[in-house]
């Protein structure tokens, strides 16, 4: 009896750690459960999180793409530009060189004309002394014309002197 009365105690005493156990057990399985979820809800956050990374990613992959594309047109505008802009240069390099070539022209004409003008001022000068011994010479031709009247005029006043001088001699001899 008393070894009746051990096992029912040990079976007793089992049967709480059975039920200790158990409880034990069921607590381990609630938070097994609970985790589980957990995980699964982290899971499928991380899934969730990963596609929208993955869609964003595509879709800066494709706005790189596009910027890339820009990128690539902007540097050919910018070639473009660019090249009119070595073309304007040259341009204006050429009109430089035009205008200076004029330049010179006109600095060259300018000493020519320089050269004319005082050639002209020589020449007015020259032509001044022509018309001042015209003038001259108009006065002389007039001069002459009254020398020639005058001694034309004595001419005749010596034939009357001669005259009146042989008539006063004839008187005289008369006389």
């Amino acid at each position: 009896q008393e070894q009746h009365a051990k096992a029912s105690l040990c079976e007793q005493e089992a049967r709480g750690e059975l039920s200790d156990l158990e409880h034990a057990r069921g607590l381990a399985d609630g938070r097994v459960d609970e985790l589980q979820t957990e995980c699964t809800m982290w899971q499928e956050k991380w899934r969730l999180e990963s596609q929208t990374l993955a869609e964003e990613t595509s879709e800066r992959a494709k706005e790189l793409q596009a910027s890339g594309a820009a990128h690539e047109r902007m540097q050919q505008e910018v070639q473009q530009e660019q090249g009119k802009v070595e073309v304007w240069e040259r341009r204006a390099r050429e009109h430089e060189e035009k205008l200076q070539a004029l330049e010179e022209e006109r600095d060259h004409a300018k000493g020519k004309a320089e050269g004319l003008q005082q050639e002209c001022v020589q020449w007015e000068g020259e032509f001044s002394k022509a018309q001042s011994w015209e003038q001259r010479a108009r006065e002389n031709d007039e001069e002459a014309k009254r020398c020639e009247a005058a001694q034309e005029q004595l001419s005749v006043r010596m034939g009357e002197l001669q005259r009146e001088h042989v008539q006063l001699q004839e008187q005289h001899a008369k006389a």
